[in-house]
């Protein structure tokens, strides 16, 4: 999915939870969280370009990042496991600590879980692919990640 719906569906998601949090804060972090996820596409470009390489542009980069122009695709914070451990966090944080806390891990797994279920939808890529363990098992290649079945 491109950044600009990203920013899209993260600000009408971020709305709502504003609504059901009455707070500004908790919204934020779920906005930023459901944007900035992507970040994980500067480790996977220098991962598969190198310090050498680095962006000489931002043209560049987007459009390395865009037409996935990699070799390996990482992409560590697009994993299902860490919307899991995020959620689990979040339920075991409940018992322990006040609602404003949790609900700041909350608005955490909301963003990321939002970001992630968008591109799991309106991506062409394998069914599997936005499962670490599925990367890790296939070595990273992209063929794997972009291959349908």
């Amino acid at each position: 999915m491109k950044p600009l719906a990203h920013l899209v569906a993260s600000s009408l998601i971020s709305s709502f939870v504003y609504i059901l949090y009455r707070s500004i804060g908790v919204s934020l972090i779920a906005f930023v969280a459901g944007i900035f996820i992507d970040l994980d596409y500067i480790l996977d470009y220098l991962l598969n370009y190198g310090l050498r390489h680095a962006w000489r542009n931002w043209r560049e980069f987007y459009s390395v990042c865009d037409e996935m122009k990699f070799e390996k695709v990482y992409l560590f914070l697009h994993s299902f496991e860490l919307v899991i451990l995020l959620w689990i966090l979040v339920r075991c944080l409940s018992y322990f600590y006040g609602a404003r806390t949790v609900n700041l891990y909350r608005a955490l797994a909301i963003g990321f879980t939002q970001h992630l279920l968008l591109d799991f939808f309106s991506n062409p890529v394998h069914p599997l692919a936005y499962f670490l363990w599925f990367r890790i098992c296939n070595k990273f290649r992209k063929d794997r990640f972009l291959q349908l079945y």
